[in-house]
């Protein structure tokens, strides 16, 4: 298989962040999702069967710090994977207990771009257990969770970094100005793309608490 397009879609996205309050309401009270408070410093979002979609640890990046690709078969798995060793690019497995908080049996991570670390897995882990959200209309399923926006001054070098088969929706990355002047993603008429985040076809774009809204708290630090 020399194409890996359509084989592979957004699993899962790991965030950094000291806003746990924040992106408690974002995520539950906003968008709808449901919500897993694992730990002091660890909570999950849900919104279909998957174990994990979003996976918030405490942290001071304020940032996603990786993206979970669901590749559909080892066929594809192993062609990427080649594609990257080839390519010279480190690749490690996750540990068992990184596996467990994304909701993966076994995960293989290797550096993307603009330090946002790449990790594939095949298998998710599921649950039967019910959903508490305030919507049920995300659309997930085959086609995964969505899609996701990198902003980037210079598009083409970040694109070479991209393994292969990520290189095309639902990656998109061109030129273009943010709302605050920086370059950023151009997307067609009609559609909308956020700095950074992931859009899930029900919400459409999904983007996390901003640092520097004016509804920030005064006193980030001192979340629970």
């Amino acid at each position: 298989m020399s194409d890996t397009f359509g084989a592979v879609h957004l699993g899962y996205i790991v965030i950094e962040t000291e806003r746990f309050s924040q992106w408690r309401r974002f995520g539950k009270d906003a968008i709808g999702l449901h919500v897993d408070e694992l730990t002091h410093d660890v909570t999950r979002f849900r919104l279909d069967d998957h174990d994990c979609r979003f996976l918030l640890q405490r942290g001071p990046r304020e940032d996603v710090t990786a993206l979970g690709w669901h590749i559909d078969d080892h066929e594809t798995f192993d062609v990427i994977l080649a594609r990257v060793t080839e390519a010279g690019i480190p690749v490690v497995e996750g540990s068992a207990e990184e596996c467990a908080l994304r909701g993966v049996e076994r995960l293989w991570r290797f550096p993307g771009p603009k330090g946002i670390a790449t990790e594939i897995f095949t298998t998710p882990v599921t649950t039967p257990a019910p959903l508490v959200m305030q919507q049920s209309g995300f659309v997930t399923g085959d086609a995964g969770m969505g899609h996701v926006a990198i902003t980037a001054r210079r598009p083409d070098p970040v694109r070479e970094l991209l393994p292969a088969g990520l290189r095309r929706p639902p990656v998109r990355l061109d030129r273009g100005e943010d709302r605050r002047g920086r370059v950023a993603d151009q997307v067609p008429a009609g559609q909308r793309a956020p700095p950074h985040g992931c859009g899930c076809r029900r919400a459409r774009t999904v983007r996390g608490p901003d640092p520097h809204d004016r509804a920030a708290p005064e006193h980030p630090g001192r979340e629970p």
